[in-house]
């Protein structure tokens, strides 16, 4: 029975709307998945490979960006140390509160760094 199952789906597929690219996060560039993935229409027996590369296309999508931020942070506060921190910590050290003291403010006023004392 499960062979029949399997010999149904496979006649199923559709192939032919699947290729091996996929589209990225901005949602206009389509990525090949493999060299001429555009072009590639994804089989049956190859459904598994394809989820995997679509898979790990999207884990890794923005992994240059994150090591930038990563280690911008680092020059704030080491990176062996940011596991150690909530975000609402690392928040709150990093940018500082999100509230402005007005009455601060007023009695210690900003100078502008274009104005000469």
């Amino acid at each position: 029975m499960e062979s029949t199952d399997s010999a149904d789906a496979e006649n199923e597929w559709p192939y032919h709307e699947y290729t091996w690219s996929c589209i990225s996060a901005d949602g206009k560039t389509v990525v090949d998945l493999k060299p001429g993935g555009r072009e590639m229409s994804v089989g049956w027996t190859e459904r598994e490979d394809f989820r995997n590369a679509w898979l790990s296309y999207r884990l890794n999508e923005f992994r240059s960006q994150v090591d930038h931020i990563r280690k911008g942070m680092g020059t704030i506060v080491p990176v062996q140390l940011l596991s150690l921190f909530t975000w609402n910590e690392l928040q709150l050290n990093v940018c500082g509160k999100n509230e402005i003291d007005i009455d601060f403010l007023r009695v210690r006023p900003v100078p502008h760094p274009f104005l000469r004392h």
